[in-house]
């Protein structure tokens, strides 16, 4: 049975935001920089805060869900959402040295993982995470 779609919409989410914490000044400086740089308000608006080097919304369920994975479930994961650009299953599967079978397997149980971590945070929620940590 195929896991529920949306996780793998949070999963676009955490990788996204992965990147933005990543490869962006927040990385080096994050709100320390800002606050040298932009001093008084630094990472402040009228809407509130924004800390760039930080998971929000359905990133953030799945990167408290991924806390203690399998390394197998990091490994799938990453491959298949982080890579930049455009890679068949059979490159990813290549990647890892295992069958395209194999691939799909295995994405399917880190998945199902994901699926149910984020669920046992929040038994009975029918709700996608976001709306499950109340965001």
């Amino acid at each position: 049975m195929r896991a529920p779609d949306w996780v793998r919409g949070a999963l676009g989410a955490w990788a996204r935001q992965w990147w933005r914490i990543h490869t962006t000044d927040a990385s080096i400086a994050g709100t320390l920089g800002k606050i040298r740089t932009e001093a008084e308000g630094a990472a402040h608006s009228r809407a509130g805060q924004h800390f760039d080097e930080v998971y929000t919304g359905d990133a953030l369920a799945v990167r408290l869900a991924l806390d203690g994975a399998p390394w197998a479930v990091w490994q799938i994961l990453g491959a298949t959402y982080l890579p930049r650009g455009e890679y068949t299953a059979g490159e990813r599967a290549r990647a890892l040295g295992i069958s395209r079978a194999e691939y799909f397997a295995r994405l399917d149980a880190a998945h199902w993982y994901l699926v149910g971590r984020i669920e046992r945070e929040n038994p009975g929620s029918t709700a996608e995470p976001s709306r499950r940590l109340g965001g």
